[in-house]
């Protein structure tokens, strides 16, 4: 039962809030527990409110106790409960004989509950509710006098003891929320008396560590500045390591990226079936994208060694290959003659360079 209030009330932090919550919670259920009770026992009581209206008022207010689940302030939650208890009884009273219906009296538990559950404001307005309907049902609900037919007189009974039964419950239940609440404040009461006096404790632990901090700060102050001027030193030093560091992350970042190119080439289908056309293509892809350069191209000399061709050229902007056209050893000799001597010829700005 315990997780079932937690489920229903734990969105309300403040004790008070929780405790009212809960008292709310218990007036429904009690309220529908008798209701069920009036259903079971109706044939042998001859009630003149239908069997079923008993069993749906139940279901009815087990059903409005999700309602918590809501963001609806604990006030409305309050009202909505004693709204539909007001609305079930004004029902029974019109079925039961109205101005003489043994249900009338019930009426008086709207204030009751909600000076209980919410405050005298509320109780004034529920109150007034409760004599407008009793003035209603006296002028349009005064001819029938059920309560004199057959077994009238036990039902006049079991409705009063009944009505002093649930009366004394709420009241009994508002009594245990609040000596719960109460309960909850003076273990709090407690707990923060006891904090007091460990707060009282440790300051006067702490003013004893202040007056020995205030001892050592002349020491400390002495030492601020020979820590100033090798602090300065240590930032120079800093300084040198972090362009190292940088130096050598940049370089490792190179290096990480070429190894994941030569991983990419190693692991292509086409290389490994030997499909030239489909391979070449995927190398210079790969190159593109780990050199991050705008154009690769692969090219073979021709059986005379005086021309080279273009098997294929990537253009990374584009994203596309494309062929070029060969180039002639008489136009470019300078060109020529670097490929024959140099493994590698650097030139950042290709068309300046003189090779």
């Amino acid at each position: 039962m315990e997780a079932f209030y937690h489920y229903l009330t734990h969105r309300f932090i403040n004790p008070a809030q929780r405790a009212t919550a809960r008292t709310v919670i218990q007036f429904s259920l009690t309220e529908a527990f008798i209701s069920l009770t009036y259903g079971l026992l109706h044939p042998w009581l001859g009630f003149h409110v239908p069997r079923v209206f008993f069993f749906v008022f139940s279901l009815v207010i087990v059903a409005g106790l999700w309602l918590f689940r809501s963001r609806l302030p604990l006030a409305v939650l309050a009202h909505v409960c004693i709204g539909v208890m007001w609305a079930g009884f004004c029902l029974g009273i019109a079925y039961s004989g109205g101005v003489f219906s043994l249900v009338l009296p019930w009426l008086a538990l709207m204030p009751l509950m909600a000076n209980l559950l919410i405050g005298l404001p509320a109780a004034r307005g529920w109150m007034a509710v409760s004599v407008l309907s009793v003035i209603f049902f006296f002028f349009f609900f005064k001819d029938a006098q059920p309560n004199l037919d057959v077994g009238g007189d036990l039902r006049s009974a079991l409705a009063h003891v009944g009505l002093v039964l649930i009366v004394f419950l709420f009241s009994y239940l508002f009594y245990r929320a609040q000596l719960a609440l109460v309960r909850e404040v003076k273990e709090k009461n407690d707990y923060l008396v006891q904090r007091e006096k460990e707060i009282v404790a440790q300051n006067e632990t702490l003013q004893k560590q202040q007056y020995e901090i205030q001892s050592q700060s002349d020491f400390i102050q002495r030492q601020n500045t020979l820590l100033i001027q090798q602090n300065v030193r240590i930032d120079k030093m800093n300084d040198l390591l972090t362009m190292r560091v940088n130096e050598i992350a940049e370089r490792s970042r190179v290096l990480e990226r070429h190894w994941k190119t030569l991983l990419a080439i190693s692991k292509s289908r086409a290389i490994n079936l030997g499909r030239f056309d489909e391979a070449i293509r995927h190398i210079t892809r790969v190159v593109a994208d780990s050199l991050r350069t705008e154009r690769v191209s692969i090219w073979a000399y021709q059986a005379d060694r005086k021309s080279i061709s273009c098997l294929v050229l990537y253009d990374a902007v584009q994203q596309r290959h494309r062929v070029e056209e060969e180039l002639l050893l008489e136009k470019f000799p300078r060109y020529f003659e670097a490929l024959e001597k140099q493994d590698v010829i650097p030139a950042d700005n290709a068309e300046e360079n003189p090779q």
